[in-house]
């Protein structure tokens, strides 16, 4: 009889680790994680990174590389990769790596926990997984790919190997990259959201790459750091127990205990062995510390606040809220007490707390809410009572002086001035929510250097001084009633009007820019445009060090004239700038050059490059067969116009692709359940033929409501098939060879796809 059994997976467990419902953003970050956990370790730095900081010229980098197409393009043919320049892996540490359920990782200071995470991403995404990885000096890449389809069908884990020689050149090379193709697209349409996955991936490393000077780039532009708006921790509140900064820093150490490294369980003092796995020499003594700060944010926000849970630098839980409950010991029913007395349900209390010790889900979304580590952290930044002193001394509790506890009450009054920090009116009335502190919030987040600090919040906060004209209504103490507006005194005879000297920032162009070609030469752009007066020449720059202000007059004749844009400007002073601070090190590169760097880089639209159009074309066309997809159940569709080469084609690819039979093909073309398929020139002569399906509200955003074209519509309609001409002539010529007419022609296209793009919804 036998004494054991075969337990093995089958090769599909890896396949199906790809249906555990991670989101992109999930995937991408457990493949990120492994690449800070190769920056941070003490290999890589020692062999790389000099006691002081960087050397060598060295920069750390992560590249997310999407696919060049669509998502509604997206095939399994495109690749995604994620690419690193870290310590790259042995044989011996990458076969590890891969291995499921494997994890050498150190639970205390690594990002990377459960060795699942990386099978679990990978799967997710695509189907095939190649990894490419190379340790500095090592004369070879090591080449691994996972192909899940045909591990399962082989029925083994064997993932083939490859040994690749290293070009002379490439001897010094280091670092990872694993790309993903058989792409699985059907969960990969947030990938497209460039801004919004920025923007998550800022917030969930930005401590990271702060503290590490790392570079973040997701489809070629750089994650920028997230920081919170808060006020200086110079400012204060009051409470019963007297004055409370703004911004209290949190170092608390609760204890320090034994810890298994093995299975990550915590240890009395006067255990030598861990009482789960038994073991005796991974056991380690560790900090239970929590630190970090909780502080005000200079706005009020109905969902912009709470606490950054933090694991070993990286956010794991954003903006949690749990901290504002209080949970009756007797009930254990959770009270909310924060936001409360009159602010309208909006907060503004922040936090980051760092809280290592504390173990975090599978899926590092959140941190196990169950364990008395958490409890730990919640009595030590909240407390156990109750947050309102009436409130805590009716239930028995003492007066809560932890941190939050403390912010609760020096900046719970709703009325405005510096002792609440909360920004006033012209009128001194409180002023929680404005156009003026939407701007002060987006020119914060967009890094312009004057917005950063206080002063500007401060001066808002000193206007409560100012007696109101009417009485502040009890109801509503944020906002004031409506007042009577006062006519305006007639002006003196012979006195000029003043001059409107209106400045509003341009967000678009304000930034910070950078190019490979300079290193680490940062220029950041405070961009203005100004509605009042002129200037001859349209535009003035004034350059303070690596700041550049840059304050342009829309109206003026210049950009008439001259058929050009603000940016065409500002990109000529930027590249005469950079090449002005780098000098000597780059004296050899043509401005012009530079100019083309920053076009391609910062400002593809301006005047899109040809494989730029050809996207946009790719996009518009994909628009107009989903558009078509959605409407045509309730429409009835002209197949006639359709010639038969057309007809022809559709009814192969019917035939081919979906395996329709002579009967299912004709019901399709009739049904018009055949756009997936359809040529650009079949979606142009439907839209010619059915103007009303794009001119619905929802595509363009004109929409014609009367049965009977009038001149407009008709103008509108020989205006939209001038443009489509335009994309069936680039379809047809994109590949041939340039020339005067191609340029003019490819540039005509260019301002018909502006045009259609100005159109849409």
């Amino acid at each position: 009889m036998p004494t054991s059994i075969d337990i093995t997976p089958s090769p599909r467990i890896l396949s199906v680790l790809g249906d555990i419902d991670f989101k992109v953003w999930q995937c991408l970050c457990e493949i990120i994680d492994n690449s800070i956990d190769s920056f941070n370790s003490e290999t890589f730095n020692n062999s790389v990174l000099s006691p002081n900081g960087l050397s060598f010229g060295y920069k750390p980098e992560i590249q997310i590389k999407l696919p060049s197409t669509s998502w509604s393009r997206l095939n399994a043919n495109n690749s995604l990769v994620i690419k690193d320049n870290a310590e790259g892996m042995t044989l011996e540490s990458l076969e590890k790596s891969l291995k499921a359920g494997w994890s050498g990782n150190d639970p205390i200071t690594k990002l990377g926990l459960f060795g699942m995470g990386f099978n679990i991403a990978t799967a997710r995404l695509g189907k095939k997984t190649e990894v490419i990885t190379s340790t500095k000096g090592s004369k070879e890449f090591i080449k691994v790919t996972i192909d899940f389809n045909e591990l399962e069908s082989s029925g083994h884990f064997n993932a083939p190997i490859e040994f690749i020689p290293k070009k002379a050149d490439e001897m010094q090379k280091h670092g990872t990259e694993v790309r993903i193709t058989k792409l699985k697209t059907e969960h990969l349409k947030p990938l497209f959201q460039r801004k919004k996955q920025r923007e998550i991936l800022g917030k969930i490393y930005g401590r990271i790459l702060l503290q590490k000077e790392i570079r973040l780039e997701y489809d070629s532009q750089k994650c920028k750091p997230f920081e919170h708006c808060v006020w200086n921790e110079n400012r204060t509140g009051k409470s019963s127990s007297g004055p409370v900064p703004a911004v209290i820093p949190i170092n608390i150490l609760l204890d320090e205990k034994k810890f298994c490294t093995t299975c990550w369980n915590w240890l009395e003092n006067s255990e030598s062995n861990c009482s789960v796995c038994g073991e005796d020499s991974n056991i380690q003594k560790r900090e239970r510390r929590i630190k970090g700060w909780v502080g005000i944010q200079r706005y009020f926000h109905a969902d912009h606040y709470g606490i950054d849970l933090i694991r070993n630098g990286r956010v794991i839980k954003e903006l949690d809220k749990s901290f504002f409950y209080w949970q009756d010991p007797e009930t254990d029913e959770m009270e909310l007490e924060y936001p409360r007395d009159g602010f309208q349900s909006l907060g503004r209390i922040v936090g980051q707390l760092e809280i290592d010790f504390v173990r975090v889900t599978h899926q590092k979304d959140t941190f196990v809410t169950t364990s008395k580590d958490w409890r730990d952290v919640r009595r030590a930044i909240r407390g156990d009572g109750p947050m309102q002193p009436k409130i805590a001394k009716s239930r028995g509790f003492a007066q809560n002086d932890k941190p939050i506890a403390q912010l609760f009450s020096a900046f719970r009054s709703a009325k405005a001035g510096v002792a609440n920090l909360i920004p006033a009116r012209s009128n001194g009335q409180a002023m929680l929510t404005d156009p003026y502190i939407d701007e002060l919030i987006e020119n914060f987040k967009e890094g312009l250097t004057d917005y950063q600090s206080d002063e500007r919040w401060w001066k808002l906060v000193n206007q409560a001084h100012i007696e109101p004209i009417m009485p502040i209504d009890p109801e509503d103490p944020f906002e004031p009633p409506v007042e009577p507006v006062e006519p305006d005194e007639p002006d003196e005879p012979g006195v000029p009007d003043e001059p409107d000297n209106e400045t509003k920032p341009d967000h678009n162009l304000s930034q910070r820019y950078s190019l490979d070609l300079f290193g680490g030469i940062n220029i950041t752009v405070i961009a203005e445009k100004c509605f009042s007066g002129d200037h001859k020449n349209g535009f003035t720059v004034k350059l303070g060090g690596p700041i550049l202000t840059f304050t342009y007059w829309p109206l003026s004749s210049v950009f008439k004239e001259k058929l050009l844009q603000p940016a065409d400007f500002l990109i000529n002073e930027l590249a005469y700038h950079f090449h002005t601070i780098a000098q000597n090190e780059v004296s050899e590169i043509p401005i012009t050059a530079v100019e083309l760097k920053l076009r391609e880089k910062y400002f593809p639209d301006l005047h899109p490059t040809l494989s730029e159009l050809q996207r946009k074309v790719a996009v518009f066309q994909d628009d107009l067969i989903h558009h078509f997809k959605s409407k045509i159940s309730s429409f009835k569709i002209n197949i006639s116009i359709i010639n038969n080469i057309e007809l022809a084609e559709i009814r192969k690819k019917l035939s081919q692709n979906e395996n329709f039979d002579a009967q299912q093909i004709e019901q399709a073309l009739e049904k018009g359940e055949f756009m997936s398929y359809a040529s650009f020139n079949v979606l142009k002569a439907l839209t010619i033929e059915h103007p009303q399906l794009v001119f619905d509200g929802d595509f363009f955003s004109k929409k014609w409501t009367s049965k009977e074209m009038d001149t407009e519509m008709k103008n509108d309609l020989d205006e939209l098939q001038s443009f489509l001409n335009d994309i069936v002539w680039f379809n047809e010529n994109s590949s041939a060879p340039t020339g005067r007419l191609w340029t003019a022609r490819t540039i005509r296209l260019s301002g018909s796809i502006q045009i259609l793009e100005k159109w849409r919804v």
